[in-house]
């Protein structure tokens, strides 16, 4: 291994660990997921991410699903947008003098 070499993976395994600590996520090796697999899935069904590695760099990673979205969560999304954008106004300034002024 070269000194760039080692210096990239030293990187890399700052950033697995730098990642993992931030948002709360569980770093294993493929092999510990293989053997813990049954465990990592159930922990995986509580909300848990979890980063699978391979010699030290990060191959695959086990998310929760998220539920699909209902027909009545969309419309309330949609309310939501409309109802911000209600708020907005640009008094008596058009989308062309605006960008006319960011150009600036």
């Amino acid at each position: 291994m070269t000194i760039e070499q080692a210096g990239d993976r030293l990187v890399v395994d700052w950033f697995i660990f730098i990642w993992s600590f931030m948002s709360n996520a569980q770093v294993v090796g493929a092999y510990e997921a293989k053997t813990r697999f049954s465990e990592l899935l159930e922990q995986v069904e509580q909300g848990q991410e979890i980063t699978i590695t391979r010699h030290g760099n990060p191959v695959a990673r086990m998310l929760p699903i998220r539920p699909a979205s209902t027909v009545e969560s969309r419309r309330a999304a949609i309310a939501a947008m409309k109802q911000l954008g209600g708020r907005n106004r640009l008094n008596g300034l058009t989308v062309k003098d605006l960008l006319a002024e960011g150009r600036k």
